[in-house]
């Protein structure tokens, strides 16, 4: 994994606007983005990305504050493009506006475009951009690393609206606090709630919680 100084002295800059402000909420809300166990879950993602293609459009779900979309820019090198270096761009989706506002305000970076919505409702066609590749030649990759935070109801339509042939990383875990909803046991049980067919790769990984370690599950997968 790798982050530029600009990106991390930007995070920084954002934390410390924050501080003056005293604003606590929003200042604890965005520092646990960097809890251990939600970088580690960022690190497994960029080790999934698909690899000998070029990455043109990279949608992600519950982005939060784009921290996942700048470290996928910041990782990225453009040596699977054989005509020129180019970074992929980046649209980081969330429910809650204040990420967007945020992401506009602080973190401005012309290859992320931060959307507000509900993940259900997402329309592929809208965002997406063909610069110069066609579409038989363009690798769109779709991520949901907060698949514990909506109903199967909210699940299912977002799966559904997925055009088929996307290469799709999702993630989910089995900590039972509050805000989480739909739980998985196990990978097995994550896999197929989740209705994951294509998969090519399964990664469980161990994480720290509130309360003892939990487990967080990932899959890579072709719809």
């Amino acid at each position: 994994m790798i982050i530029k100084a600009g990106t991390l002295s930007g995070w920084f800059n954002y934390i410390r606007d924050l501080n003056d402000s005293y604003e606590p909420d929003n200042l604890g809300r965005f520092t646990e983005s960097f809890w251990e166990s939600q970088l580690a879950s960022k690190e497994v993602v960029l080790r999934l990305l698909p690899k000998g293609f070029p990455l043109v459009n990279v949608h992600i779900f519950g982005g939060w504050f784009g921290i996942l979309g700048q470290l996928i820019l910041d990782s990225y090198d453009g040596s699977y493009n054989r005509n020129e270096r180019s970074l992929p761009h980046i649209y980081t989706c969330d429910i809650d506006p204040k990420c967007e506002a945020v992401i506009n305000q602080f973190f401005h970076n012309p290859n992320i475009t931060a959307i507000t919505g509900d993940m259900q409702d997402y329309k592929y066609d809208r965002y997406t951009l063909y610069t110069g590749y066609t579409p038989r030649t363009l690798v769109d990759v779709v991520i949901n690393c907060s698949t514990e935070h909506v109903t199967q109801e909210v699940y299912d339509a977002w799966f559904d609206n997925i055009p088929a042939d996307t290469y799709y990383i999702i993630q989910g875990n089995n900590l039972d606090i509050p805000e989480h909803c739909r739980l998985s046991k196990d990978m097995e049980e994550f896999e197929k709630m989740n209705r994951c067919e294509g998969v090519v790769e399964r990664v469980t990984t161990d994480c720290p919680g509130p309360d003892g370690m939990f487990q967080r599950f990932t899959i890579a997968a072709v719809k």
